[in-house]
């Protein structure tokens, strides 16, 4: 009986052994369940990042893409803008060439005008000088 009672201390022992061994296991098995669930929770949250930045990327190059449409058209226009400003420039500046080649033509005629009157008074001062004294204009006294 000895024997049997050792043989049944050991088997209690054993089974308190296992025993234990079953909680730890079955704690491991709910750390790792937990864990699961915890990378699974990760796994949704990073799916839906992941699609909203994706979401986001293409807001953003749909608006960057407006965007350079947008600064294009405006390069255009300021293009074309500058384009007509030369152009209204250069025709002002012609426009400009032509006065001021008539003012210098006008100044030109007004000088030979101006001499044409010099010699006619000259002529006219002479000619009346000479009717003057020719017809006694001025009395004299004898």
């Amino acid at each position: 009986t000895k024997v049997w009672e050792k043989e049944m201390e050991r088997s209690e022992k054993k089974c308190e052994k296992l025993e234990k061994m079953k909680k730890k296991l079955k704690q491991q098995v709910k750390d790792l369940q937990q864990q699961t669930n915890n990378l699974q929770a990760v796994n949704k949250e990073l799916v839906s990042v992941k699609q909203h930045a994706m979401i986001a990327a293409k807001e953003y190059e749909t608006q960057k893409q407006s965007y350079n449409e947008q600064l294009q058209r405006l390069r255009n226009e300021m293009q074309f803008q500058n384009g007509q400003k030369l152009q209204t420039m250069n025709a002002y500046n012609m426009e400009m060439e032509k006065l001021r080649e008539n003012i210098r033509t006008l100044q030109g005629r007004i000088k030979q005008q101006e001499l044409e009157n010099v010699k006619l008074r000259e002529q006219e001062n002479k000619s009346a000088a000479g009717w003057t004294i020719g017809n006694n204009w001025w009395p004299t006294k004898k």
